[in-house]
């Protein structure tokens, strides 16, 4: 059969026991009310394209910008999926962040000095890679910004992000059943679902190499101005996003401009001052970019808005 058209059979709660030590990676299961949906091209709920995905165990790469929601939404879909599934907690979502300090020991393991009883073991230390692929539960695994690894370590998971979905560990040494031994070689686990999240396009990110792209399906995740509209209680929160990434895409500014920054400045908007909470936004930008984004904010007179706004606001509160 053809892979890409293999539909894995959903793992029963009622055959697998969740392992409580993968408990410190299973997001909280609360993040699923906090979650404002988006639908994708073809009105396409996003979570409906995930859980399709995983139970094809399609390997998955969100890519835009910066604080979009790439990393959430990979724990939302951790949260949803168990309990579509009929679990009892949700999946557990590993993450691999990509640096050029990570070597295949941090993917798959190594022997490593362990206290116990007040004296030192040599003990086996088990990698992230290794972790996820070998769990007796379904796990998400996520590979976030690989272009910032090694070509060499990015290399060496093109046999488990492939039909294969193996790897061999070469620092694990097993016995050949000849009286010697070999690198071990490493099976997934049926309910590996394998996602990676990159903001393409950054002056700091290469491109993805082609070997590793070709064996993902992609979907872009890029800021969602309907999703803004339900997160944002002012509408001048909206109107700076919109100031700020109409001049990056122009090329006037390169400081992108995430959700969370955004969050932030309405919190100081209505917690402390709008003329705080502007100064405090732009203090966020390089400082070569400061006086543009100032320029930009003062023609638009988004803090004159902002203060009829937080006022109306207040007053607002005040009446409820």
């Amino acid at each position: 059969m053809d892979a890409l058209n293999k539909v894995y059979a959903d793992p029963k709660p009622e055959e697998i026991t969740q392992d409580p030590r993968l408990d410190i990676f299973r997001p909280d299961p609360a993040i699923l009310d906090q979650y404002e949906y988006r639908h994708l091209p073809g009105g396409k709920k996003d979570l409906n394209i995930l859980f399709r995905n995983f139970r094809k165990r399609l390997n998955t790469m969100l890519t835009g910008n910066t604080q979009s929601g790439k990393s959430f939404v990979v724990e939302v879909a951790a949260v949803d999926i168990a309990k579509r599934l009929g679990f009892e907690k949700p999946f557990p979502v590993i993450t691999l962040s990509g640096s050029s300090g990570v070597t295949d020991f941090d993917l798959y393991g190594m022997n490593a000095v362990a206290n116990k009883d007040e004296a030192e073991l040599l003990v086996w230390l088990t990698g992230l890679v290794a972790m996820a692929a070998g769990a007796s539960e379904p796990v998400i695994l996520v590979l976030d910004e690989p272009t910032h690894m090694d070509g060499g370590v990015l290399s060496s998971l093109h046999s488990l992000l492939d039909d294969r979905r193996a790897f061999v560990n070469r620092a694990h040494a097993v016995e050949d059943g000849e009286g010697g031994w070999m690198p071990d070689l490493v099976k997934a686990q049926e309910n590996l679902w394998i996602v990676s999240t990159t903001n393409q396009g950054y002056r700091d990110n290469a491109p993805l190499p082609e070997a590793f792209a070709n064996r993902f399906s992609f979907i872009r995740w890029d800021y969602d101005a309907k999703v803004e509209e339900k997160l944002f209680k002012l509408a001048t929160t909206r109107m700076i996003a919109r100031i700020t990434r109409n001049a990056r895409e122009a090329g006037h500014l390169n400081h992108p401009i995430g959700v969370r920054a955004l969050q932030m400045f309405e919190s100081a908007a209505l917690e402390i001052d709008p003329e705080y909470a502007i100064w405090n936004f732009v203090s966020g930008f390089p400082i070569r970019e400061v006086a543009k984004v100032e320029q930009l904010l003062e023609e638009d007179a988004v803090l004159a808005q902002l203060v009829e706004e937080v006022k109306n606001h207040a007053k607002a509160d005040a009446e409820v």
